[in-house]
Order: structure tokens, then sequence, then C-alpha cells
């Protein structure tokens, strides 16, 4: 039985984290967020925008995201962040938590007094 392993070369004073990094970004092969054999075309995809639904497609513009040239836009492999760390620290705010129910109606008044008829749409006997 014959094994044979690879050992990670550090070039210089390199940190090992940065060498990591470093190589995760420049390897071809590598994709960061995408399926294997997938092909990726960073930035905005402009063949995403003929099947994006119209009501999506009002709704990304109501909110102010520019989808003229492309959706959706795939960041370019130096925007991605390698580590979990540098992940979490994309969206890291605390929000206040708001009951929702706090302010409810326990009795249902609104939603039941809006009610004219009712109807059987069932033909189950008990």
């Amino acid at each position: 039985m014959t094994t044979s392993t690879a050992t990670l070369k550090l070039q210089g004073e390199i940190p090992l984290d940065q060498e990591i990094e470093n190589i995760i970004r420049s390897a071809d092969k590598l994709t960061v967020g995408a399926r294997k054999g997938a092909e990726i075309l960073y930035g905005p995809d402009p063949r995403g925008l003929k099947i994006l639904p119209q009501p999506t497609r009002e709704r990304l513009e109501a909110a102010g995201i520019d989808i003229s040239k492309g959706y959706p836009s795939v960041p370019d492999k130096s925007e991605v962040p390698i580590y979990l760390d540098e992940a979490f620290a994309i969206r890291n705010d605390d929000y206040p938590y708001v009951d929702r129910g706090k302010s409810a109606d326990p009795e249902k008044k609104a939603l039941l007094g809006a009610a004219k008829e009712t109807s059987k749409e069932t033909s189950w006997h008990c």
C-alpha cells in the first residue's frame, strides 16, 4: 500500500491564513459559491432578466435595486468571504425583537367582522 501526502509550503513569511486565502482566490478550479462544473459569469447576468417574474422585477425596482444590466449579480471571487467570521461580519447587526402578537386583537373582531356570509364548500357530511 502506497500513500502520498502533499505538503503546503509557505512562501516567505506570509501568515498561513493569508496563504490559504491566496490559494483559494487564485485557483481557477475552485469555485466559491457555485455548483461544480457550472459556468460562472461574474457580475450581472443578463440571462436572468428573461426569466425574472414581472412582480419580482417591480418589487426590486421599487426597492431601488438596479437590475438594468442583469439579475442576479454574482460577486467577483475577490469579494466573496473565505472565512466564517468574514461571512458573519456582513450582517452582524443586532435588531430589536418586536413581539407582533402583542398588538394583535385577541378576539379577532376586525378579522371576523369583515365576513359577510359563510358558505359550505364541501360535500362532507358530519
